[in-house]
């Protein structure tokens, strides 16, 4: 016969394992998927990580370390290119006229940016550490100047509360005279 300290440990785990079954089935079916990323995007987040990696590691550069600085910033030129044929998502809010200039203009920019890229690798290669911290400088300026021509404004929250303004302290009394 079990003892009755044995019964209610197998009772209560028993009941904590349903309760945290149905929870976990509770949260998931009622949370909307993620978008889809579109090819670009998924390649612009792969830029990004390897970009932040790189950059953490080029703080303080080591020759031996070169292997993997190289492969980081491959992997930035392989998506960079990969890119370099996919349309923005902005494109399409544009009238039909504008388009090819738009797309014309984003790929002048992408070319740009590998090309910096490249250097960005030659410079790996050569150990040239102040070079690839100034040229990682550029690429960074190149990637905020490029979402702020290419990528559409995020979109807040639809759910969230506007914050009203704050009104304007009132202003002093002028001194009496």
């Amino acid at each position: 016969m079990m003892k009755a300290s044995t019964l209610n440990y197998r009772m209560v785990l028993s009941v904590s394992l349903l309760l945290l079954a149905s929870w976990g089935v509770g949260t998931t079916s009622a949370q909307t998927p993620p978008p889809e990323k579109t090819p670009l995007e998924v390649s612009m987040h792969r830029i990004s990580a390897a970009f932040k990696e790189l950059s953490a590691d080029l703080k303080q550069p080591a020759d031996t370390s070169k292997d993997d600085y190289l492969k980081q910033a491959q992997i930035i030129r392989d998506e960079a290119v990969k890119a370099h044929d996919l349309a923005p998502k902005m494109a399409a809010t544009l009238p039909a006229d504008q388009q090819p200039a738009f797309i014309a203009a984003y790929q002048k920019d992408m070319d740009k940016f590998t090309a910096s890229v490249d250097a960005l690798i030659q410079q790996i290669q050569a150990g040239s550490w102040e070079s690839a911290q100034a040229t990682l400088a550029d690429l960074k300026q190149q990637e905020k100047d490029g979402h702020h021509a290419y990528r559409l404004p995020e979109k807040k929250d639809a759910g969230a509360t506007p914050v009203p303004p704050t009104a304007p302290a009132p202003a002093a009394p002028a001194p009496a005279s």
